[in-house]
């Protein structure tokens, strides 16, 4: 299998905003063109056979201070503030992860996510602040499943598992949407991986009722024991081909 990983397209230390892993084209007002979509049909034009990808989804993303407050919140207006002012100041390496991004999405905190349908991605903002952060939403994250399903991807990798452990939503809301499109068919049989693919013990299995690599003693149900659990770096979403 290949891992791509369509994202880490802006960010960091760029002056102006722009996504990290969005899976459609950004369009003619971002300051970069690349997408997951576009990433992913090149390594298959290449001969790999789709069903031997899989696509990894970030969980991790940056953050900019607006000079200006936006007209109203769209991507948009987001773009015509101009020169922003780069904050590299996250938990993981600078990076922002779920523990600096989902707390303020709380009541009261005033922080509002922005859907981009042409990128199909998401951004936080928060208006006190003028604080924008890149970060998967559960609207992306069902977007890049439902790209998975329809192209016959093997699945999809969130990497890395650590930065989404607190509060589980890329786990979550992938475990969610691949159900509803992959119902269960199979609960008894599992697939035992010839050697340790993940950095765990050779024990690792893949379980046909939830797609998922997982630990014999974990139960199936709750998307979150793994990611709290687990000693890999990453884990797995597997399609029904596997």
């Amino acid at each position: 299998w290949i891992n791509v990983k369509p994202f880490w397209y802006w960010g960091g230390s760029d002056s102006v905003i722009g996504h990290t892993a969005n899976l459609a084209s950004p369009g003619s007002s971002s300051p970069h063109s690349r997408y997951g979509a576009q990433d992913i049909q090149t390594v298959i034009s290449k001969s790999v056979p789709s069903c031997k990808i899989i696509m990894a989804i970030p969980a991790f993303g940056f953050a900019w201070q607006l000079p200006s407050a936006p007209s109203s919140l769209s991507l948009a207006n987001f773009y015509k503030v101009g020169t922003s002012t780069a904050i590299f100041d996250g938990s993981e390496n600078g990076r922002y992860i779920d523990v600096d991004i989902l707390p303020l999405t709380k009541a009261g905190s005033n922080v509002t996510t922005v859907w981009d349908s042409t990128a199909q991605a998401s951004v936080y903002y928060q208006a006190s602040s003028r604080l924008l952060f890149t970060y998967e939403s559960t609207q992306s994250v069902n977007a890049k499943m439902q790209y998975v399903v329809d192209n016959n991807l093997a699945g999809i990798l969130v990497d890395d598992m650590g930065c989404d452990m607190n509060w589980n939503l890329i786990a979550t809301a992938a475990f969610n949407k691949f159900r509803s499109l992959r119902p269960c068919v199979a609960t008894s049989k599992n697939l035992t991986t010839r050697r340790s693919s993940l950095g765990v013990s050779s024990n690792t299995r893949i379980n046909s009722a939830s797609y998922q690599w997982r630990y014999p003693s974990m139960p199936i149900t709750n998307p979150s024991t793994y990611a709290s659990s687990a000693s890999a770096d990453s884990y797995v979403y597997c399609n029904s081909h596997v």
